[in-house]
C-alpha cells in the first residue's frame, strides 16, 4: 500500500501541478487575486510553508540519521544483505525528501521576494 493511500491522498505528489508560478498568482500579476488580498494570501502561504517544512523536517532528520547509523552498524556486523538494502532504500528516500524541502525553501524565498516587492 502506498503512503498516499494510507494518508487518503487521491493524487500522487508528483502528479500535482507545478507551483512555480504561485508567487505571481498570489501577488495578482495574473489578475486572479484582487490586489488588496494578495499580501494577506502571500503571508498565509509563506506561513504555511514554514510550518509544514518545520513539522516535517525534524522527523526527516531523525529518519535520515537513524538510517545512516543503521547502515553503518549493518555493514560493521555483516548483517544480511536484505537489511542493508532496506536501510539504503530508507536513506535514499530521505535524501529525495530533503531535495523536496529544498524546493519548498526556494518557493518560500520566491514568495518572500514577491511579498517584499508588493
Amino acid at each position: 500500500m502506498a503512503l498516499r493511500d494510507v494518508l487518503g491522498l487521491s493524487t500522487p505528489i508528483h502528479a500535482l501541478p507545478a507551483l512555480d508560478d504561485l508567487p505571481d498568482r498570489l501577488s495578482g500579476a495574473t489578475g486572479a487575486t484582487p490586489p488588496g488580498d494578495s499580501q494577506a494570501a502571500l503571508d498565509e502561504v509563506a506561513g504555511e510553508l514554514s510550518r509544514v517544512a518545520h513539522a516535517l523536517n525534524n522527523p526527516l532528520a531523525v529518519i535520515s540519521g537513524n538510517a545512516q547509523l543503521g547502515l553503518e552498524m549493518a555493514r560493521a556486523t555483516a548483517a544480511d544483505e536484505m537489511v542493508v538494502e532496506a536501510l539504503q532504500s530508507i536513506a535514499e528516500a530521505a535524501t529525495r525528501l530533503e531535495g523536496l524541502f529544498s524546493d519548498v525553501a526556494a518557493l518560500r524565498a520566491r514568495i518572500d521576494r514577491a511579498r517584499d516587492s508588493a
